[in-house]
């Protein structure tokens, strides 16, 4: 009966990955052409990972479960392999096809995600995959220009902290927190800091790593074709490691420089960024399932999210995003220029939930980069006059 429950998690699992990696259109609102060296890359990485997926390494562990759930003593296990087989879009009666798919599927949902645990040569074969994958996505010539546009990023973000009419105190601490800042570059799983979920880095784009006060170049950083765009991204990352959730825990003392903003931010005819819902707080510390100090640290940090809270279905706090988005614009405004691509990653459709701590992706781009005045004008691009700018 064991047995038979494991497998039917499998299938459930693995219909759910079918799913989820169904492809979803994107609006290309700014850009005429497809990134066709985005798509070799991504087209590199599915030839790969099938190649790696149906090597005698990995396929010995899928076709046994696969034989499992195949074994047509068990109806119900008959009925969801051809559910997931439909799914997956395959003919069920076709023996290659479904078992080339299970490889790829299984590959993809469950052994990478169990890296750590596999066999040294296994994670040889990962890593040189993903060492080949890296070498194609960001050859040294792409890493120059990211550098390059990160210099740009923090002398622009500098120039505009000159500009503000602040406390000499806060300046240096704005100032300090972007100039260490470096690019990670991700080269191979082995001690990274996606050995447990290598497949988060082919989805990640660019993303701050605060304890480390880095940004990290995910896969998806190759996809941009537009470099004010990866401006706007890098400075809109590096404005986190001075967010108001990092403020209040490390300059609590010092007043927050943005607290205007930050208020207009909240406005339902700006962003209408949410707070983080802690009306389950007392009922899990109660329950046990958080410390007194974790408690304490949620009563004393509002805006801040953490790994144990919000849970799953609660809101999470959104000015964080939002301000780092308004930081962004307001910097990025000081161009005598801008690309007619700009921020064309924010036209991609989300298919997250809406108590996500990003809001809304079109809205991210209309209610903040584009009710700045200034990027209109330089855009040329017209919003409606509901819409706040938020200014300091």
């Amino acid at each position: 009966m064991k047995k038979i429950t494991s497998s039917l998690l499998l299938l459930t699992s693995l219909t759910s990955y079918s799913q989820s990696s169904s492809k979803i259109s994107a609006c290309d609102l700014w850009q005429d052409l497809p990134n066709q060296e985005y798509q070799q890359i991504e087209q590199l990485q599915k030839t790969m990972f099938e190649r790696i997926a149906n090597t005698r390494a990995f396929y010995k562990i899928s076709d046994q479960l696969l034989t499992e759930v195949s074994n047509n003593t068990y109806q119900y296990n008959k009925d969801s392999l051809d559910k997931w087989a439909a799914y997956s879009q395959l003919d069920s009666t076709k023996q290659t096809n479904i078992i080339k798919e299970w490889r790829n599927q299984f590959f993809k949902a469950f052994i990478l995600k169990s890296y750590p645990k596999l066999t040294l040569a296994q994670r040889t074969i990962i890593d040189e995959s993903f060492i080949e994958l890296h070498k194609k996505a960001f050859p040294e010539i792409k890493k120059k220009s990211f550098e390059e546009i990160l210099e740009t990023a923090k002398h622009l973000i500098i120039k505009y902290i000159d500009s503000m009419k602040i406390s000499k105190s806060s300046a240096m601490i704005l100032k300090g927190s972007i100039v260490t800042i470096k690019l990670s570059w991700v080269e191979t799983i082995a001690n990274s800091l996606f050995m447990n979920d290598p497949e988060r880095y082919l989805r990640m784009d660019i993303e701050y790593n605060p304890e480390h006060n880095v940004l990290i170049v995910g896969q998806k950083a190759s996809k941009h074709i537009d470099g004010d765009t990866l401006l706007s991204i890098f400075i809109q990352q590096m404005a986190l490691s001075f967010s108001p959730c990092r403020w209040s825990i490390l300059f609590e003392k010092e007043k927050f420089p943005f607290q205007k903003p930050l208020d207009c931010l909240r406005n339902i005819n700006s962003i209408y960024a949410k707070k983080r819902d802690d009306s389950q707080i007392q009922k899990l510390f109660k329950e046990k399932k958080i410390t007194k100090e974790q408690k304490d640290a949620l009563d004393k940090y509002p805006l801040c999210n953490t790994p144990y809270y919000p849970t799953e279905g609660l809101q999470k706090e959104q000015i964080n995003i939002a301000f780092s988005d308004w930081f962004s614009a307001e910097v990025v405004s000081q161009m005598g220029k801008i690309s007619p691509h700009f921020r064309e990653d924010l036209c991609a459709l989300q298919t997250d939930s809406l108590i996500h701590s990003y809001p809304q992706n079109l809205e991210r781009l209309v209610r903040i980069y584009l009710a700045n005045p200034k990027l209109r004008n330089l855009t040329r691009i017209k919003i409606s006059k509901n819409i706040n700018y938020c200014s300091m």
